[in-house]
């Protein structure tokens, strides 16, 4: 039905949404911290002149990790949801039946991780392609539309700046991420 794999669909976009943008965030500063050490520059100006590197790999580096927690719940979530009752395999539909029979056949089920590169191949693309677009549109649209510094306007126009950028980030992501769909 309808709700058949909730249970696990909502633990993998709970646990991968939290940690890729907790960690980029996270990732972005350490990557920054570390920059600065190595060239003796401000954080500031590695922030600036090191902006699009740091966004990629932070974005990556999240990704990768978010995807490595989410796997084993997404796993869970396509077996529940492909597996008919009346198929001779009569998997469970319930979470932790499901989980306790994947985890009892794990060699049979490639369980936690056997689909974690495919995931990889769409996932990260997708991230760092967002991640950039994101930053890069929202810089621009401060730059080009409302020409000051960013803690220089209302919550409604960082709001709209925020919501403009993530709609254009996430049309460019399912774009470019697209040919990693059929892997």
């Amino acid at each position: 039905g309808l709700f058949r794999g909730l249970s696990p669909t909502i633990l993998a976009a709970s646990v991968q949404t939290s940690c890729k943008y907790g960690f980029y965030e996270i990732f972005k500063d350490r990557i920054a911290v570390m920059i600065s050490q190595v060239t003796h520059d401000t954080e500031e100006s590695v922030r600036r002149d090191y902006r699009t590197g740091i966004c990629v790999a932070s974005a990556a580096i999240s990704e990768t990790v978010a995807d490595i927690m989410m796997c084993p719940f997404e796993m869970l979530k396509v077996q529940i949801q492909t597996t008919s009752s009346t198929s001779h395999k009569n998997f469970p539909s319930e979470f932790l039946p499901a989980l306790s029979r994947m985890m009892q056949h794990r060699k049979e089920y490639n369980f936690p991780f056997g689909p974690i590169f495919p995931l990889w191949a769409r996932q990260v693309p997708g991230t760092i392609i967002n991640f950039f677009v994101f930053e890069s549109t929202a810089s621009m649209m401060y730059r080009n539309l409302l020409p000051g510094r960013k803690k220089d306007f209302s919550s409604r126009q960082q709001l709209c700046v925020s919501l403009g950028a993530g709609y254009v980030a996430g049309f460019w992501s399912a774009v470019l991420s697209h040919p990693a769909d059929s892997i």
